[in-house]
């Protein structure tokens, strides 16, 4: 998405300097500080003034402010000076996502993620974090991912991330699908890096059938292998008993500095499941669109306990699949390559492209990133069984 710019409208404020000011004209003059104050963002408090530069070309002064009374002071210190064309509040302009289903994307609208202010204000275009999907792979030629998927790993040494089931392909989607592209969806962070990593795959049963499954073997050689090539790791699979051998593996990743952050399953029931459960990983619980305010509820399958850190949108989520996978044949099509899924596995990935996103935008360490994630959602700093400190707010965390 194109930054949006500042632009100065001119809204026929054109002021000049008559001299003594009458008290009528002084009435005015509040009514008019109060109707240009009034139209300010709360989240972009700047004056912008124009002025007559050389030439007769206008110029463009930005003047912020920290609070509308201040705002007030300038406005009107400002009104009538010999030389001032327009004095108004400084808005936002952005051209929308074109991108065909962004309409289905409820967790990137103006009620939760604020999408198009977070793409309008991310920079820092060469400090592009690298999220490993640690998955079932990642389909890298689907057009809507093109240029966004670096080298990946396949624990089970085949040498190919092809994704066979369809889920890597969904979360990568919604960490770093392309943006404005005209095509499909549109990422929270579609400025990251995908590393696919393979510690499922497809495997059929004898009498027809099958799943996408992985091994405790696998899930460890992939985290420790993300944990050497990627900023942070997202882990949208689940078991239910722990592993030596995992547990090893997340304490690695996290020596290194990196961002662990599982899925917290979708029993509903309150088992532990793992990673998630594991100590320094970030679990994530699902929520659900609403309404009314705060525009969310929480998701009845997603899991309560104890490891849910944060909670971010689980519930018909719409993102890239292969065009031939097996995850969504009993899920609605959203056309070839896209589908809808619900699970905490879905809410996973928000929360790591927030994170990403501190990381690009801010220039923070990963582990600055992952603190001001959890610092920034909507309960922090009381916690909660289901939404831990609650739903995660990207444009808070670019306030850096």
């Amino acid at each position: 998405m194109r930054r949006r710019q500042a632009l100065a409208v001119v809204l026929g404020l054109v002021v000049t300097t008559f001299g003594t000011v009458t008290p009528a004209a002084a009435d005015d003059k509040e009514t008019l500080v109060e109707r240009i104050v009034g139209k300010a963002d709360p989240e972009l408090l700047e004056v912008l003034v124009t002025t007559r530069g050389e030439g007769g070309a206008p110029r463009f002064q930005t003047i912020k402010v920290p609070d509308v009374a201040a705002a007030k002071r300038v406005v009107g210190s400002k009104l009538g000076r010999s030389g001032v064309l327009a004095v108004e509040m400084n808005r936002r302009v952005s051209t929308g996502a074109n991108d065909p289903l962004f309409r289905n994307q409820w967790a990137l609208d103006s009620r939760h993620f604020y999408f198009d202010r977070v793409n309008s204000v991310t920079r820092n275009d060469q400090s592009r974090p690298y999220v490993a999907v640690v998955d079932s792979g990642v389909q890298s030629g689907h057009t809507d991912l093109a240029g966004r998927v670096g080298t990946g790993y396949d624990a089970f040494g085949g040498g190919s991330t092809a994704d066979a089931c369809g889920h890597g392909t969904h979360v990568a989607g919604i960490i770093a699908a392309t943006a404005n592209n005209y095509r499909g969806v549109a990422g929270l962070a579609p400025r990251a890096y995908i590393r696919p990593v393979k510690v499922l795959r497809w495997e059929g049963g004898l009498l027809g059938g099958g799943d996408c499954v992985g091994y405790s073997s696998t899930v460890a050689a992939g985290i420790t292998w993300a944990a050497d090539h990627a900023h942070i790791i997202n882990l949208s699979i689940e078991a239910l008993s722990p592993s030596d051998a995992e547990r090893i593996a997340v304490n690695y990743a996290r020596s290194r500095g990196r961002a662990v952050i599982a899925a917290a399953g979708n029993s509903g029931d309150g088992v532990v499941v793992y990673p998630a459960g594991y100590s320094g990983v970030i679990g994530v619980g699902a929520v659900a669109r609403s309404n009314s305010y705060p525009y969310w509820t929480q998701a009845g399958f997603s899991n309560p306990g104890s490891w849910v850190d944060v909670a971010a949108p689980g519930v018909d989520i719409v993102s890239t699949v292969p065009p031939s996978n097996r995850t969504c044949s009993e899920y609605p099509s959203a056309g070839s390559g896209y589908c809808f899924l619900s699970g905490t596995s879905m809410a996973t990935p928000y929360v790591a492209a927030t994170v990403a996103l501190g990381v690009q935008h801010c220039r923070w360490s990963t582990s600055t990133a992952l603190v001001a994630m959890q610092r920034t959602a909507s309960h922090y700093p009381k916690k909660f069984s289901k939404v831990g400190y609650g739903v995660v707010n990207p444009l808070r965390v670019l306030q850096c």
